[in-house]
């Protein structure tokens, strides 16, 4: 168990990380109330199609 909290976000990063190939690609983006959406979008095109 870890001693630090991680967001699922990361937790899914290092997951895609060390898995590969041997499982579909989850895409996920952390958001919060200082989010800036037009940036968000520019940095995750795939947001744009789902």
């Amino acid at each position: 168990m870890s001693t630090k909290a991680i967001y699922e976000a990361t937790g899914k990063k290092i997951l895609n990380k060390y898995l590969g190939s041997t499982a579909a690609e989850c895409r996920c983006v952390s958001v919060d109330a200082d989010t800036n959406w037009d940036e968000l979008i520019a940095n995750n095109r795939w947001l744009e199609n789902e």
